[in-house]
């Protein structure tokens, strides 16, 4: 129950680390480039902000993801060793670019889930908690407004995430499939609630 969870672990630590700090340098980038000061930024320098941030994660961290995806669904009775899927991985396509292979559809699904959930967070924070001189002695509204902003992008983003672990899982069986042909296999099993299995 717990296969492919150190994997697991091994991608989490960095990533959640890297979407933060990338988040901040955006962040301020945003606020040096074309914020007066004493403002906020505006919606949408924070939803870009929250976009460019995922991107640069998952581009740093993606392999890591490919190898924590195979070992979870790697359901044989030989567990495959950490450097063996990665080393399988490059064997496969014959070179670096088999560690990203299914990037793009990842891409596609992180950059607008962080703009929403990361970026639409700070956005209703700043404009919403921003006059209420509260700090930090209401944290139940903080909670809310993350876990708004969370639920509304998981919702919207749910469908893209399907697709990547399906290309993925296609992907260490041996099957190719582009985006276009993952989409029309789900929606041809199941429709739109096959694309929010696992979702609620």
């Amino acid at each position: 129950l717990w296969r492919g969870n150190f994997a697991n672990c091994l991608r989490v630590f960095p990533t959640s680390a890297l979407r933060f700090f990338f988040f901040d340098y955006y962040r301020h980038l945003a606020m040096s480039i074309g914020t007066p000061e004493g403002h906020v930024l505006s919606f949408w320098q924070q939803l870009a902000a929250g976009a460019m941030s995922g991107s640069t994660t998952l581009t740093l961290t993606y392999p890591l993801d490919l190898m924590r995806t195979r070992i979870a669904t790697d359901m044989g009775s030989r567990a495959e060793g950490y450097v063996r899927t990665m080393v399988g991985a490059v064997r496969e396509s014959g070179s670096l670019l088999g560690l990203y292979r299914g990037y793009l559809i990842s891409v596609i699904e992180i950059a607008p889930y962080l703009s929403i959930s990361m970026g639409g967070y700070h956005w209703l924070k700043d404009n919403y908690l921003l006059d209420l001189t509260m700090g930090d002695r209401e944290p139940l509204r903080r909670l809310y407004l993350g876990w708004l902003s969370g639920s509304i992008a998981s919702l919207i983003c749910y469908p893209m995430d399907t697709v990547k672990r399906h290309m993925m899982v296609s992907s260490a069986r041996g099957e190719e499939l582009s985006i276009r042909s993952s989409v029309v296999r789900i929606w041809q099993e199941g429709g739109v609630r096959k694309f929010y299995r696992g979702g609620f």
